[in-house]
């Protein structure tokens, strides 16, 4: 095994401690080790951990520090078990003061007597050791070349401490050792270093000076980068970052992987002038930021346009913006619109041409197939944004775009539906041994097709199927109708069925009717037993949108992925087949819905969407009667109106967004690969891509400890950790660290199912040093 540099110094000094001239009949009392430039100060550090050290100084007991007589005493009273015997340090003196009793320094007579009585440690010519001396020297030291230029040894003088764990193989290896090699040892992150500096650099500078860094620091920066910090200023080596030239395309690459970790540099590029010739126009700030505004004015413009002519321009403004969001200021949310725009190009090109033809098997068929993805681009499009203008402006946009198609398609599909309404019969579904239904209030289409994507990205194949929900699209109505105990509930009030007792159709109620027909009833922190029958309710999807309105698409994926994450934990737990049910969608329309009146003395109960009318009143609206009760009429809004004013989110009518719901099936077997293999680990600054060809699904992580969670290494900004990651289904995966401070500390890859079990780890080195 290669010794390291730091084992050289201790065996030389064991050596000359031991082995003393043949004729001398007393062992010596110490090993007397000059330093006239104080530079061997960091070796004395480190080695205090192996010997004991005395330094000439000012006193300090603790650290063995003091004046003369302070260490003539102490030696004098050493007592030491171990063959090693003290060592005197003497920074700022030389042997040769000592020699001559004539000429000794006053403060050091009290050690002549001492002096005499040891030994001291020095080449065989009796020359005190330099560092340039002792490295080069082939015994007892390691025989390493060192350049003797004044840079050079100025490096090696700054960088010894961190030489000490250096293998001698290693050293030769880079020699003659010559300053840009000690710099980089001293800095084996520079680019780091410099978007630091840049993003901060009095503090920064403030900092290396006071750790040695400083010198490295800006040997590094010009001979590597073309840049000296104390000569050109931190605005220079923001220009260069930005400009890209030379090797600061990695710096640049280093400042994109990670840029939360440097949020003052935006403002500073934005300080400087654009060059007239910009081949790196996602460099600057500025460039992002006019175009951002260009197409605000452009978003806006569009309000006063036809209908065509809105969906042409759109279509337009996204080839022109699209390259923007692959910059690095659309990852710190300075391109919402070009985010948007992704989602409203969507909506256009599966909206322009309107498709309302068709019986209402046609029209369900299409809306779960095709339409379905317009919705979704309105949800995504209103995640895109975040500040409340933009969300003011996107809301216009999305109505003079959306709402004509929406009131056409919801307009046919209400005068199908009552021209030949479907029949519709109460379920009667006998518990099976296996078979869990897995309930979800409000899984709207288009949300559906999400989770049904997050369930296919982690190695399950699903199947969805359109159903169909009931009249009234509520929950009081709609939930109990798709249980497979809904042949056990009879009409009741307050548009709730009743049980075979006269007990309204809520929670309790049902929970005791499933358990009465033999299925298990499992709550939110149970698995149940997978051989028997079961049903679960799980999501807050319908209750966040009431809560939320416009919000609720930014917060709608987080709430599907806990779902996910309950799903695969039931499949995972034994349940051979999972079916997922919902009751009804819902019609989300940014910019609140247009109001529908309707005279109170006409109804029973009003909801937002729907209403129980009176026995014989008479409204111009779509009239259909009760699921549970025909005898009943139930009023629905038209098109895409609403009961109640100002209205973002809701549900109730007769549309396809509400009445056209998915069901997912998930059989065991069609799931995760058992087999996880890592194939290969690479890391890039601290974004690190891992690929495993086998085992989508499960959670990857990375932590100090492998079987401590809490160890992990994948934070925000804020100390937090971070949500689970899951391998997608192509087993590819790139994860990257916020805290760079870890960088080439030992980590473990870890990846679990989703019950936190492991399946496999592997070592690391986090940045791959």
């Amino acid at each position: 095994m290669t010794k390291k540099l730091d084992e050289v110094i201790c065996a030389s000094l064991q050596k000359v401690s031991r082995e003393y001239a043949q004729k001398d009949v007393v062992a010596p009392l110490s090993v007397f080790w000059f330093d006239k430039t104080g530079e061997w100060q960091p070796v004395i550090d480190r080695l205090k951990k192996r010997f004991t050290i005395y330094t000439y100084g000012s006193y300090n007991n603790e650290t063995l520090t003091g004046p003369a007589i302070y260490i003539r005493t102490s030696v004098m009273h050493h007592e030491d078990n171990s063959r090693n015997i003290p060592i005197l340090y003497l920074p700022g003196y030389s042997r040769e003061e000592l020699r001559d009793p004539t000429t000794v320094p006053g403060e050091l007579k009290p050690l002549m007597g001492l002096y005499h009585r040891s030994v001291s440690w020095t080449s065989k010519t009796k020359k005190d050791w330099t560092l340039v001396t002792f490295l080069q020297s082939s015994d007892p030291g390691p025989g390493i070349a060192i350049k003797q230029d004044g840079e050079t040894k100025e490096a090696l003088r700054t960088s010894i401490g961190l030489l000490l764990d250096e293998p001698i193989e290693r050293l030769s290896h880079h020699a003659p050792l010559h300053a840009t090699y000690l710099h980089q040892i001293q800095l084996p992150d520079p680019r780091k270093q410099i978007l630091t500096w840049i993003h901060d650099p009095v503090e920064t500078e403030k900092q290396m000076k006071e750790s040695g860094q400083w010198k490295p620091f800006c040997g590094i920066s010009i001979k590597e980068y073309n840049l000296n910090p104390e000569r050109d200023g931190s605005l220079a080596g923001a220009t260069k970052l930005a400009t890209q030239e030379g090797k600061w395309n990695e710096i640049w690459d280093r400042f994109t992987e990670n840029p939360e970790r440097y949020p003052n540099i935006p403002a500073i590029l934005s300080t400087i002038k654009v060059p007239a010739f910009t081949p790196y126009q996602e460099s600057w700030p500025q460039i992002n930021e006019k175009e951002e505004t260009e197409l605000l004015k452009e978003l806006e413009s569009l309000l006063s346009l036809p209908l065509a002519q809105a969906q042409d321009l759109i279509l337009e403004m996204e080839e022109k913006h699209k390259k923007r969001r692959d910059w690095v200021w659309a990852r710190i949310g300075k391109a919402d619109l070009a985010h948007s725009l992704k989602y409203l190009s969507i909506l256009v090109e599966n909206s322009r041409q309107i498709k309302t033809g068709g019986d209402l098997k046609a029209q369900i068929e299409r809306y779960a197939d095709e339409t379905w993805k317009i919705d979704d681009a309105v949800l995504s499009a209103i995640a895109s944004v975040h500040t409340s203008s933009h969300l003011a402006l996107l809301q216009k946009v999305i109505a003079h775009v959306y709402k004509p198609w929406l009131n056409t398609t919801i307009d046919a599909f209400q005068k199908t539906w009552i021209q030949a309404p479907p029949e519709q019969k109460k379920k009667e579904i006998p518990a099976q041994a296996g078979v869990l239904y897995f309930f979800i209030d409000g899984l709207r289409m288009d949300l559906g097709h999400r989770l049904q994507s997050l369930l296919s990205a982690a190695g399950y194949q699903t199947t969805l199927t359109p159903q169909l929900s009931v009249i009234p699209s509520i929950t009081e109505t709609a939930k109990p109708a798709v249980m497979p105990v809904a042949s056990k509930l009879y009409a009741g009030d307050e548009l709730t069925p009743k049980t075979g007792s006269g007990a309204f159709a809520r929670i309790e109620s049902l929970r005791s009717l499933l358990k009465e027909q033999g299925y298990q009833v499992i709550k939110n922190d149970e698995l149940g037993d997978p051989t028997g029958g079961g049903w679960t309710e799980f999501g807050n999807i319908d209750h966040e949108g009431h809560d939320k309105g416009l919000t609720l698409a930014h917060t709608v994926d987080r709430e599907l992925s806990r779902i996910e994450a309950r799903i695969i934990e039931l499949i995972q737990t034994g349940w051979e087949k999972i079916n997922i049910v919902t009751d009804h969608g819902f019609i989300y329309l940014p910019g609140g819905m247009e109001k529908a009146e309707l005279p109170v003395g006409n109804t029973e109960i009003k909801k937002g969407r729907c209403a129980l009318l009176r026995d014989n009143a008479q409204v111009s609206y779509p009239v259909l009667p009760w699921f549970w009760d025909r005898s009943k009429n139930i009023a629905c809004a038209p098109k895409g109106a609403c009961f109640e004013e100002n209205t973002v989110f809701d549900h109730g009518g007769l549309s396809p967004q509400e009445m056209v719901i998915p069901e997912i099936t998930i059989i065991k077997g069609r799931s995760l690969k058992t087999g996880v293999v890592i194939d290969e680990i690479k890391w890039k600054g601290m974004r690190c891509k891992i690929t495993a060809t086998t085992g989508p699904g499960y959670i990857i992580d990375i932590r100090e400890q492998p079987g401590d969670a809490t160890s992990t290494f994948l934070k925000d900004k804020d100390g937090n950790s971070l949500d689970q990651i899951k391998i997608p289904i192509d087993g590819v995966i790139s994860i990257a660290i916020w805290d760079d401070t870890h960088e080439g500390k030992k980590a473990w890859l870890v990846i679990t199912d989703q019950t936190g079990k492991i399946i496999t780890q592997e070592e690391t080195t986090i940045g791959g040093m």
